[in-house]
């Protein structure tokens, strides 16, 4: 009894702190987006279960997305609630969502884009590989004549890649076979990406892993 009375103890301690982390910190969102429109302002389809965490190593699980229009990551307490939060853009906070962190953007990195945040989805010692989401926006369209019904917004947000190898510029990354190869000037390393296969991010993360293990 004793020692479930100490678990609970701690689990709450736990839970005050984490949330003291945010105290104070939270502002509510407000959607900008037009009244009317198809498509999504989200890069993530849905909330995702993700930790925001800040450079003192204290952490709290929300669930999160990333919404391209405003360039802000969106927070939710709980999946019930309907309540939407932002936190500062400050470069002490990161939002982990699995596969990859969203950092607020750091112009000594020379990333070529302009969007507060980017998406990192590996850091070693000799490559970095980053993500940047892009919003591609059609605007309404008004309807010429009383026939015709008024075409509403779209939004549409995909994930831009860049890669970095042995501190140079990032480069934008298409996953083809040759242009990859071509970023390391390594035999070794085009031959491993042909074996690979390469179609998405996570392969990309394993080549790069493969590169920072060779001698």
């Amino acid at each position: 009894m004793r020692h479930l009375l100490t678990l609970t103890f701690l689990f709450v301690a736990f839970s005050i702190n984490a949330q003291n982390f945010l105290n104070g910190a939270l502002a509510t969102y407000s959607p900008a987006e037009p009244e009317s429109y198809t498509g999504s302002p989200f890069y993530e389809e849905e909330f995702v279960q993700g930790v925001v965490r800040n450079s003192e190593g204290q952490s709290q699980n929300l669930l999160m997305r990333y919404n391209a229009v405003q360039d802000v990551v969106v927070l939710k307490l709980r999946p019930q609630s309907s309540k939407l939060f932002l936190l500062p853009p400050v470069s002490d906070i990161f939002y982990e969502m699995g596969d990859y962190t969203y950092m607020l953007n750091d112009p000594d990195l020379n990333i070529p884009a302009s969007t507060n945040y980017y998406a990192s989805f590996y850091k070693g010692s000799k490559s970095h590989f980053i993500g940047v989401p892009r919003l591609d926006l059609n605007s309404k369209v008004k309807a010429k004549t009383g026939y015709e019904d008024d075409i509403p917004a779209n939004f549409k947000v995909e994930m831009k890649y860049y890669l970095s190898i042995n501190g140079g510029d990032f480069e934008e990354v298409n996953f083809r076979p040759r242009q990859l190869s071509s970023l390391f000037e390594n035999p070794e390393m085009a031959r491993y990406v042909a074996d690979l296969k390469i179609k998405k991010a996570d392969d990309v993360v394993s080549l790069l892993k493969y590169y920072e293990n060779l001698k």
